[in-house]
């Protein structure tokens, strides 16, 4: 497994969702945009848009922690010259981790925008 590659796929990831995160609770992100949970429910207006997003914020955010965290811990694992089979089960425990912070965000955030929509 090529550590530097996954550490930089895990930096991306990680970076890319606290911007996200971020974004999305500042205004920075538009309901007609590329970026963003997009369900039905979420784009039905902007309320719902903004309190899904709201909602889903803190996963989001713990998402994009948890791959830098990853991020840094195989490259630690690289510099330390450790087994390469651990350092691909803590790649995929990590892919793990952050996909499901990921969806699990994006769930709440669906759900939340159900109850937006039908108040």
């Amino acid at each position: 497994m090529n550590v530097l590659a996954a550490s930089i796929g895990f930096l991306s990831v990680g970076l890319t969702a606290v911007l996200v995160a971020v974004m999305s609770t500042s205004g920075g992100l538009e309901r007609g945009g590329v970026v963003g949970i997009r369900t039905r429910a979420t784009t039905s207006s902007d309320a719902a848009w903004a309190e899904s997003h709201r909602v889903a914020r803190p996963l989001l955010m713990s998402a994009g922690w948890s791959a830098l965290a990853f991020a840094a811990l195989l490259v630690a694992w690289e510099v330390a010259d450790l087994s390469p089979r651990i350092a691909a089960v803590l790649a995929a425990a990590g892919l793990v981790e952050v996909l499901t912070l990921t969806i699990w965000g994006a769930v709440k955030g669906h759900h939340a925008a159900l109850r937006v929509s039908t108040t």
